[in-house]
């Protein structure tokens, strides 16, 4: 019986040894390992497709101005403390996208105006048409007819009062148009408020082997996102926490009165990204307040009446004015 080669079992070995890594250094791998998987964020992200660039190679930071300047523009998709789910993995040049609940909202943001004139009624154009073929009262030129310029008087008559409820039905169906534009628009906030955020993990040079291991993109993104089983066990069971609340608390202390703050105030401040823990102060102590739950959303409608600018409706979600309308009383 020949003896074991032991130098060809070693060579075998080694190459086995140094086979596994490199099969953990692709993007498919990357990305069947980690999409899917249930994360949570640890700081507030903005509602946009541009996401956070994450300088990978210049001790993994960000620009916090400038996260906060997005914010402030488009809302914050996702909020510290929130369960997000990695829905997208990809290499791109020397940059690694790390895409959330979608990897933000890549659409327009805002509603579009649907707004049809009604149509005339027969009679309308009937009148129209015989007053162009009447003569004019006051050109000389036309011989003195006395019916038909008294024919011209009964018919512009009826055309004004025509036209009156015309343009009365026209600034009803604007009415409803826009009605219908701003619930469009309530709906699209919502929506690109779900539409999730993402991280753009950028290199210096090329994207370096290790960072399309797991260990290493996480490595990357440690202080922003945490990938460990106890933070979204945690998370879930705020979650259930949340869901268990009522819909509208009972207040058990008595909250201070606010009054509203003068007319100017409110229309330098009054804009969509208004915290709902300032708006009493900036409003008023709102006469009514309605919540319910929209998917994995808290939503708010306050009713506040005491300002100068009339009755002001007030739509939080998640604690952030998305929509508002001023109407009087």
């Amino acid at each position: 019986m020949r003896g074991i080669n032991w130098i060809a079992v070693t060579g075998i070995l080694v190459l086995l040894a140094t086979a596994v890594p490199a099969s953990g250094q692709s993007e498919g791998y990357l990305r069947e390992y980690l999409e899917g998987r249930k994360v949570v964020i640890l700081l507030d992200m903005p509602a946009d497709e541009d996401g956070i660039n994450v300088q990978a190679g210049r001790g993994r930071s960000i620009d916090r101005n400038e996260v906060q300047k997005d914010i402030l523009r488009y809302g914050a998709a996702l909020h510290k403390g929130d369960l997000a789910e990695i829905t997208l993995i990809k290499k791109k040049g020397k940059h690694i996208e790390f895409q959330l609940n979608g990897g933000g909202w890549q659409g327009g943001r805002s509603a579009f105006l649907s707004y049809t004139p009604a149509p005339k009624s027969e009679r309308h154009k009937d009148i129209e048409a015989e007053l162009a073929l009447l003569p004019l009262p006051e050109n000389d030129k036309v011989p003195e007819k006395e019916k038909k310029l008294r024919l011209r008087q009964i018919l512009e008559e009826d055309l004004e009062e025509m036209e009156h409820n015309y343009d009365a039905i026209n600034a009803e169906r604007l009415v409803q148009a826009r009605e219908n534009q701003a619930r469009a628009q309530q709906d699209l906030e919502l929506r690109v408020l779900a539409a999730g955020s993402r991280f753009n993990l950028r290199f210096d040079r090329n994207v370096p082997p290790e960072a399309l291991t797991p260990e290493g993109l996480m490595a990357v993104l440690e202080k922003y996102v945490d990938f460990s089983q106890e933070a979204v066990d945690a998370a879930y069971e705020r979650q259930r926490q949340h869901a268990l609340e009522p819909a509208e608390k009972a207040v058990l202390l008595e909250e201070p009165e606010y009054e509203p703050a003068p007319t100017e105030k409110i229309l330098k401040y009054l804009r969509k990204g208004l915290l709902y823990e300032d708006a009493p102060a900036l409003l008023g102590s709102p006469s009514r307040e309605d919540s319910y739950n929209e998917g994995r959303f808290r939503v708010r409608v306050c009713i506040f009446d005491r300002t100068a600018l009339g009755v002001i409706e007030a739509e939080f979600v998640e604690d952030v004015l998305v929509y508002y309308s001023i109407s009087s009383r």
